[in-house]
């Protein structure tokens, strides 16, 4: 079954949905956060949340050819989406800063 937030190969159940690695993550730490809180949790509703996130389209025009090229060679060689490696790298230059 694909991930209810991606699309992608899901191999994570959370209440009842299929979810992805990173996805279930993110939905975990919102699920962790809520019941912090005390207030209600549902994971179908945070996944739906975060697809409706993800539905919004970014474009990133000018990238070096030979820079695409191994952006593609790296996210292949490590069994991930483009989208996946720069998101991740994009939250770990965060996290840094």
């Amino acid at each position: 079954m694909n991930c209810t937030v991606c699309d992608q190969q899901g191999t994570n159940s959370i209440g009842g949905i299929m979810l992805c690695r990173m996805h279930a993550a993110e939905v975990r730490e919102e699920i962790d956060r809520l019941r912090a809180d005390g207030k209600p949790v549902d994971a179908a509703r945070i996944a739906l949340a975060l697809r409706k996130e993800l539905d919004r389209e970014y474009l990133l025009r000018g990238i070096p050819d030979d820079l695409w090229q191994k952006v593609k060679l790296h996210a292949a060689m490590h069994r991930t989406t483009v989208r996946e490696l720069i998101i991740s790298a994009l939250k770990e230059i965060i996290l840094k800063s």
